[in-house]
């Protein structure tokens, strides 16, 4: 990632963007695991509630970054098509399950699994809806299709693992950073 002053080509910033969605998901993820071991060792309604929140983030943030994948591996208009963007997330799950070798898993389950993270994203996280808690309940979203979470997060770790020292350098960072520092105003 390039912190120079020269400009960036569509496609590394794109990358750039790319890094910084991966890092979001990923910290969402570290988070839930956390909170996860947490809430079996604590009965505290914060953190009920931050594992709930935790675990809506990674469904937010996956998509996003399954989007982002498909704009730069095919186009923009691409990834705005929630049925191709559906369709990719499928392929992806079918390399991913032939190179584990775990044969078990059918289409089908990928396709619901692909539709059902696109509502669940927008459902639970990304807008306010009423139905939110009673029609998209996040246990049911977890009981089902959890292990297909772990397997794209895992696959593109190599890929996309950006170190936050890496992301912090972007100047947008550093201006939003500084102007949070108390005394450092001119």
């Amino acid at each position: 990632m390039s912190n120079k002053n020269t400009m960036l080509t569509n496609d590394e910033s794109l990358v750039q963007v790319m890094s910084h969605e991966y890092k979001l998901l990923s910290q969402a993820y570290s988070e839930f695991q956390y909170l996860f071991l947490k809430n079996n060792t604590e009965h505290n309604d914060e953190v009920k509630l931050h594992l709930y929140n935790s675990y809506a983030k990674i469904l937010y943030h996956l998509y996003e970054f399954l989007k982002s994948c498909v704009c730069r591996e095919v186009s923009k208009t691409k990834s705005e098509d929630h049925e191709y963007v559906k369709k990719y997330i499928i392929v992806e799950l079918e390399k991913i399950a032939s190179n584990l070798g775990e044969g078990q898993h059918k289409v089908e389950s990928f396709t619901e699994f692909a539709g059902d993270l696109r509502i669940y994203r927008n459902k639970v996280y990304g807008h306010v809806n009423k139905e939110r808690f009673e029609k998209y309940p996040l246990g049911n979203f977890y009981a089902k299709h959890h292990v297909y979470i772990v397997w794209l997060v895992r696959s593109t770790e190599y890929w996309w693992k950006t170190e936050a020292s890496e992301l912090a350098k972007h100047k947008a960072v550093q201006e939003f950073s500084k102007l949070l520092v108390f005394n450092e105003h001119e």
